[in-house]
């Protein structure tokens, strides 16, 4: 999720205009008064107020200022330097910054700006007494909410619905407990200066300093109360000016208040209402985009990418207008909207503005400044889309260089860089470097973060793509799990945050074999990405692709096809001829046509997926083994026995050169080339390959995994066919016991139960043949293979009609 950009409130309406008369000539001058925060407009004497090309002034007794420009006139604007001490030596601190640095020189010198100062630490100790007060009552509306759950699900009669929308709400202020957020808006709100706040707001700060009664000011400032004074304010435009900025105050501080309790939402629609307020009163247009930026941004965290997006546009349209080409604040804007189009899978788009971005960075800032290193990271996103994994390394190291330069060792951003460089050498197929980098942000974010934070959760869930690459698929799924708990607690129950949780942990339980739960979560991964996302949005099609390979394992694969092909239509429209996510569809649909018997449109989509992966993918990518090896088993049901033998080699010289000894992709390479060597006859290298292959899967598998089941069924066969049948039986037995316990029944069953039936054939046990015969053919009667069996079975007790009558059943 994008970080959100942090802003001061408004301190009151600083500029107090008396006009007295049309300006003939260009001003020169600025006046005004040096006050003190909140001290009944107390003066603040002998502090320098100075400017490049001014003369420079120190406050007089009463506070009086004047300042005398050389070139500068009316309209132009200041760059005003105050403080940061008095004449005296006493320490101070500006507070009404935001309006100085907004602030241009006015039309006549009797137009006032007024600065607002404070004694240096002063806002500090009071935020520390604000923290205290909105985190305590934090927790007890916590603890009340607790109570009210707990009441309601002691009832006998239970409503369902209202103790779900009591847990969301108790999982939402959970979340806003997080310190970072709290002392920010802490801090806003002791910048507040009462002196030119509307009597709302010093209600409001009352309320809290004198009774710490954080509900009693957000009742003083319901959307009633300050759309009301707004609307009275506007009435009497030309004589409270003051009281509309002070409704803008009123927004800003109501947005303190919202955010550490994570409701963005809201905070996205006070911005809104300051935008619109900014836009009626035709107020400056650089504020204005402000905060339109901020709403979108608010949106972004609240999931909602489409309300993101047009705030987003919204906000360059203005920007662009009112602020030079080169400004920093546009090339903020632009990689704002670059991170709400790769939200929404507008990867080009992303990718344009991102370099706008980076464009502007590149020519005003210096070659280590952070903000630079952001602009560096945010390119890099929408070049992994692209499959130019190579660029976005190039751009992640180019961040990290600048952020390990200039950051503390221990600095969030810092993880940030770690993190997007693990991504990347996924990507790549570089597992090692991808778990080191996963490890690094890991470590930063699990001591820098409080325990619920989303960033935290996304480490938990890189880690676990490392863990998952390498083939530890347990390690993985607790890390998944301690991931989703996190944005289960803290987002909204269809954020696609949410889904990509789901979408991870079904891919997880699928390599474990957990088919039933891997479909449980893909369902509702799916249902949330179709709701909030754009129909032909990318992550919508990994779904549909994840949704079929698990109706493949659960044997479904009609159910399957049509998924992968539904998943294909969308993608054949918006990804690049060559895409690599094309391949991985092609290699799926394939497999599918495989189970089904439709051997040469498994060739045609394994051949296409093979040769965009061959483009794409450096020569030892582990992805170009996995496409290799099942180009092979497509060989070997087309029965080029050699073909399908020099490609398992080359899958497995890329496996055992890249990936750990006990990696369960490396099982699947001595699996299938033990199947190739059998179909050759050389039944000694089938079971030394089938032995290494089963070695692995018993070591990182579950005892009941299908894989396991595959495995002692194809030792069993070869085995057979090496005439050893105790052996033959006794791996075969083990086949059967964990496909009968799986739930539902392994897909293979009925093979299984085929081949131990051949084995007792051959090994003379009729009795149990015709057993295991009977219960292959309960589970699939169209399988040609049981009627061979049959077939075999009645020849070898000289039945010939019998065999006769099978064979030409498993012909026709």
């Amino acid at each position: 999720m994008p970080s959100l950009r942090l802003f001061t409130t408004l301190s009151g309406l600083l500029l107090a205009a008396q006009l007295f008369g049309q300006v003939n000539t260009p001003n020169n001058t600025l006046r005004g008064r040096v006050l003190y925060q909140s001290s009944g407009n107390k003066p603040a004497k002998g502090v320098r107020v100075k400017e490049a090309d001014s003369n420079g002034d120190y406050s007089k007794d009463n506070g009086d200022y004047r300042l005398v420009f050389q070139t500068k006139r009316n309209g132009a604007a200041l760059a005003l330097e105050v403080g940061p001490d008095t004449r005296e030596g006493k320490k101070i601190e500006l507070v009404n910054e935001k309006e100085l640095k907004a602030a241009k020189l006015p039309a006549g010198d009797e137009e006032l700006l007024d600065i607002i100062v404070c004694p240096a630490g002063q806002r500090d100790i009071a935020a520390q007494k604000y923290y205290r007060i909105l985190r305590t009552t934090a927790d007890r509306e916590l603890e009340r909410k607790k109570k009210e759950v707990e009441d309601l699900v002691a009832q006998k009669e239970k409503n369902y619905q209202n103790i779900s929308d009591l847990y969301a709400q108790l999982d939402r202020m959970q979340a806003a407990l997080d310190s970072a957020k709290i002392r920010e808006q802490a801090f806003n709100i002791a910048s507040i200066n009462l002196d030119r706040a509307s009597q709302m707001v010093k209600d409001a700060v009352r309320k809290i300093d004198e009774e710490n009664d954080v509900e009693g000011a957000l009742k003083i400032l319901s959307a009633e109360a300050l759309d009301t004074a707004y609307e009275h304010a506007s009435a009497l435009k030309k004589k409270a000016e003051v009281a509309i900025r002070q409704v803008i105050e009123g927004y800003e501080f109501k947005v303190s208040l919202l955010v550490p309790q994570y409701k963005y939402g809201e905070a996205a629609e006070c911005n809104e209402k300051i935008a619109g307020i900014y836009e009626k009163e035709d107020y400056d247009k650089e504020d204005l985009a402000f905060y339109l930026s901020d709403a979108a941004v608010y949106w972004s965290e609240n999931g909602n990418y489409q309300k993101a997006l047009e705030y987003g546009i919204k906000t360059l349209s203005i920007a662009e207008k009112a602020l030079p080409a080169d400004h920093p604040e546009l090339a903020t804007y632009y990689n704002n909207l670059s991170t709400h189009y790769s939200e929404l899978g507008e990867n080009q788009k992303a990718l344009d503005t991102g370099l706008k971005a980076l464009d502007i960075c590149e020519k005003i800032l210096p070659p280590d400044h952070p903000d630079l290193a952001m602009a560096y990271d945010r390119i890099a996103s929408p070049y992994i889309e692209f499959d130019e994994y190579e660029k976005a390394l190039t751009f992640s190291l180019k961040a990290l260089a600048i952020r390990e330069k200039v950051l503390p060792a221990d600095h969030p951003d810092l993880a940030k860089s770690y993190n997007n460089l693990g991504v990347t050498y996924g990507n790549l197929g570089d597992y090692k470097r991808q778990m080191a980098f996963a490890l690094k942000a890991h470590s930063i974010r699990e001591k820098v973060l409080p325990a619920d934070h989303p960033d935290l959760a996304q480490s938990y869930n890189n880690l676990a793509a490392a863990y998952s690459n390498l083939g530890e698929y347990k390690k993985a799924l607790g890390l998944y799990l301690k991931d989703l708990t996190i944005k289960e607690h803290i987002l909204p129950a269809d954020h696609p945050d949410l889904a990509i949780s789901y979408f991870n942990l079904a891919s997880n339980y699928n390599k474990l074999g957990e088919y039933q739960k891997a479909l449980d979560f893909d369902l509702k991964s799916l249902a949330i990405r179709e709701k909030v996302l754009p129909a032909d949005h990318p992550d919508v099609v990994k779904s549909y692709n994840n949704l079929a390979m698990t109706y493949g394992n659960l044997g479904d694969y009609q159910k399957a096809l049509e998924v992968n092909l539904k998943a294909l239509s969308i993608s054949e429209k918006i990804l690049p001829a060559g895409h690599s996510d094309l391949a991985i569809l092609y290699n799926n649909i394939g497999m599918i046509y495989q189970y089904l018997n439709d051997y040469d449109k498994q060739l045609d989509y394994t051949l296409k997926a093979l040769s965009i992966s061959e483009k794409t993918l450096a020569s030892d990518h582990p992805d170009l083994a996995k496409y290799y090896d099942n180009l092979a088993m497509t060989y070997v049901y087309q029965n080029e026995y050699q073909k399908a033998l020099d490609l398992e080699m080359k899958s497995l010289a890329i496996r055992e050169k890249i990936l750990p000894a006990d990696h369960p992709d490396l099982a699947i390479s001595y699996n299938n080339a033990a199947a190739v060597y059998s179909r050759l006859g050389e039944y000694p290298k089938a079971l030394e390959f089938s032995l290494k292959s089963v070695a692995i899967r018993e070591k990182i598998l579950p005892a009941d995994h299908p894989d396991l089941a595959v495995s002692y069924n194809n030792i069993g066969s070869t085995y057979r066919q090496l005439g050893d049948y105790p052996k033959a039986i006794e791996f075969a037995q083990k086949a059967i016991a964990i496909g009968e316990g799986s739930e539902p029944k392994h897909i293979y069953c009925n093979r299984f139960y085929r081949n131990i039936g051949i084995t007792y054939v051959k090994a003379r046990q009729y009795p149990e043949a015709k057993t295991s015969f009977e219960k292959s053919e309960s589970l699939n009667t169209d399988e040609p293979d049981v009627y061979k069996g049959w077939a075999m079975y009645y020849a070898l007790q000289k039945k010939k009609k019998l065999a006769v009558e099978n064979l030409q059943k498993a012909v026709s």
